[in-house]
């Protein structure tokens, strides 16, 4: 059974079709075809829309979410029906022979109770996308803690994901629990893993979060002499696990998640389970619009209302 969706997506009727072409200027004659990518309007539309006007079977109707540069330039490049964001997408999927998406979600659910045949084409990640391609499409930064013996692997990945404006900070050298640590091995896998990072970014991290989430005296001990400020989480998707999928990581975190909060996420299977990060990218899209949809501003630790610690040292 599917789940339940507004009412206002009821099965179109000749009638509930003509008045909605009508309502949004569209043709009232052909077939339109409805590309979506979400709240956020990400995926690959350059690509989409060419490959839709070259079948010649349907003109396209695009709506880009709060994708302002993805409406801009589609309009710059002659797309003739783009839309930003529509708040009255029942209409519109009334006014349209099918929809085209990449992300699934919601929108599928409310397109079969509209009547509408749904195509799932060029899919977002997990599908050969990284984390920070896919915030970077949608226009959003985030906060990726890293393993100082990850960056020493790839360091210019480190860079790359700096360079595009998203926030780096520090997971610590290895993944191990604090709490099987000495304090001094605590203080050198926190200082080896934020000298890793700085020497790959070019700044040293100023935000720390502990494997497992598990912090002792000697985790906040060290954190003070290296000048990082510890952080854990609101809410989790429970990604690392083999059973994980993109509609079970949405589920998770949105059971826990409130305005102001801090969400954990995982992009890579180092210390998770093969292919786990799957999931995660799968999940992206489908959190970002949920997010949309409560009005709230996704963004990296940097923008949360909170200071990183206040000084460097060189311990």
């Amino acid at each position: 059974m599917d789940p339940a969706v507004d009412p206002r997506f009821f099965r179109c009727t000749e009638a509930s079709r003509e008045q909605a072409r009508a309502r949004f200027g569209l043709p009232a004659e052909g077939s339109l075809a409805l590309l979506v990518g979400g709240s956020w309007g990400i995926g690959e539309f350059d690509e989409t829309v060419r490959d839709v006007k070259a079948t010649g079977l349907a003109r396209c109707v695009v709506v880009c979410g709060q994708n302002e540069e993805l409406r801009r330039r589609l309009i710059e490049q002659g797309v003739e029906h783009v839309y930003g964001w529509v708040q009255d997408m029942p209409g519109l999927m009334h006014a349209c022979d099918v929809l085209i998406q990449n992300a699934g979600g919601m929108t599928v659910y409310e397109a079969r109770a509209c009547g509408l045949p749904v195509v799932t084409y060029r899919t977002l990640p997990g599908h050969g996308q990284t984390n920070a391609e896919a915030l970077d499409e949608a226009g959003v930064r985030a906060t990726f803690f890293l393993l100082g013996r990850m960056v020493r692997q790839a360091p210019s990945l480190a860079r790359e994901i700096a360079d595009a404006g998203h926030e780096v900070a520090l997971h610590g050298w290895g993944h191990r629990a604090h709490i099987a640590l000495t304090p001094g091995q605590t203080l050198r896998d926190l200082r080896q893993g934020r000298d890793e990072v700085a020497g790959a970014i070019g700044r040293a991290p100023g935000w720390y979060r502990p494997p497992y989430g598990v912090a002792t005296a000697a985790t906040f001990s060290a954190c003070r002499k290296l000048g990082l400020r510890p952080v854990l989480w609101s809410a989790w998707g429970r990604d690392w696990t083999s059973t994980a999928t993109a509609e079970s990581v949405l589920h998770t975190v949105a059971r826990d998640l409130r305005g102001g909060g801090t969400v954990l996420l995982h992009d890579s299977d180092c210390t998770s389970k093969p292919e786990a990060w799957r999931s995660t990218l799968g999940a992206l899209p489908l959190l970002l619009e949920h997010c949309a949809q409560q009005s709230w501003r996704v963004g990296p630790l940097r923008e949360h209302g909170l200071e990183e610690a206040p000084g460097r040292t060189a311990a």
